[in-house]
């Protein structure tokens, strides 16, 4: 099974409790993410697009940048352009162990390559081991109840 889909069933299945995900593959829109969703809690909701991505190891070096081969330009202004009017997107990726979730604005300096300590802090969410549900749905649910 290729990682990207280990990583969707993952996240599939620890959030599908709070919601809908949908796995889309289309050929009419270059760099459409891979996942959109609409999810709601007791107290929060949120809608938008996940372009997931797996990466078997981080570099070597710490200070090395990390290199997403398929990153796409494309993909990379889809993102950005939906958060830009409004939207939210994301990247959810995987890298070794760690789970790391980055607003979709972030998706050009990943493309460009950055090192760990760049992720760890300009994650939302940097996780080692576990998938991290609760946080990850706090991220993807920034809209208070009762807000349209």
């Amino acid at each position: 099974m290729p990682p990207e889909t280990q990583l969707w069933r993952i996240a599939r299945m620890s959030l599908r409790p709070y919601g809908l995900m949908q796995r889309i593959e289309t050929t009419t829109g270059s760099g459409v993410p891979d996942v959109s969703y609409a999810f709601s809690t007791k107290s929060r909701y949120g809608n938008g697009w996940i372009e997931l991505k797996h990466v078997p190891r981080w570099p070597a070096r710490d200070d090395s940048p990390l290199r997403i081969r398929n990153l796409s330009v494309h993909q990379v202004r889809w993102l950005r352009r939906w958060r830009e009017t409004g939207g939210l997107s994301f990247l959810l990726m995987r890298v070794g162990d760690d789970f790391i979730l980055l607003d979709g604005v972030k998706a050009g300096a990943v493309m460009a390559g950055k090192n760990i300590a760049w992720y760890a802090d300009a994650a939302l969410v940097f996780q080692t081991k576990k998938f991290p549900t609760l946080e990850i749905l706090r991220a993807l649910c920034p809209y208070p109840r009762g807000e349209r």
